[in-house]
């Protein structure tokens, strides 16, 4: 229920305003008549009512501004504390961004590093290959020229195997031409 405050002060003056005027109404050696002191009465009861009335009014506007002060005072209490909340709220989001990116950048170098790695693998693999691929055309090229050696060795092997046979075959046409030869020779000397 709202309270209007300008009435207390207005109806507080006014009050204040008519005890004065009483007060200079009637001055202390003047005497006043039954009906004066009547209306005196009246007035001063109804002074009286007016400033029960007020200082109730008042009562209840200080209760009331209590009220808000203390609910004021509470909120801002809470307030401060929700705002306390979001500063540590905050403080430990930028805490686990800052370690979010730290992570980041590992990551980032971790990758790079694999990225290089992968680079450098795949240059290994390559050359390896090329080796591999120049390694097998020298093996089969090797194989093709032990395979024509083997050939002419065996070429070889006959021809010499031919000459030997035919060596010992002059040798024993040789021996048998000696031997023909000497017998030829001693025959003659028995006709001498």
């Amino acid at each position: 229920m709202p309270k209007k405050k300008n009435k207390p002060v207005r109806a507080t003056v006014k009050a204040k305003a008519k005890v004065v005027a009483v007060k200079r109404r009637r001055p202390k050696d003047i005497p006043l008549s039954a009906e004066d002191a009547r209306e005196l009465r009246e007035e001063l009861e109804a002074a009286r009512t007016e400033l029960s009335r007020i200082a109730s009014a008042e009562n209840s506007a200080k209760r009331e501004l209590e009220a808000r002060r203390s609910g004021l005072s509470s909120a801002e209490t809470n307030i401060r504390a929700e705002l306390e909340a979001v500063r540590l709220d905050l403080k430990t989001a930028l805490a686990e961004l800052e370690i979010a990116r730290a992570e980041i950048a590992r990551s980032d170098g971790k990758l790079q590093h694999a990225q290089r790695t992968e680079v450098e693998a795949t240059e290994s693999a390559r050359q390896a290959l090329h080796v591999s691929e120049n390694f097998r055309d020298q093996t089969h090229s090797m194989k093709t020229d032990l395979e024509r050696v083997r050939a002419e060795y065996e070429q070889l092997r006959q021809k010499h195997e031919e000459l030997q046979t035919e060596c010992v075959r002059l040798r024993q046409e040789d021996e048998e031409g000696t031997e023909t030869s000497g017998s030829g020779s001693s025959r003659d000397r028995t006709k001498n």
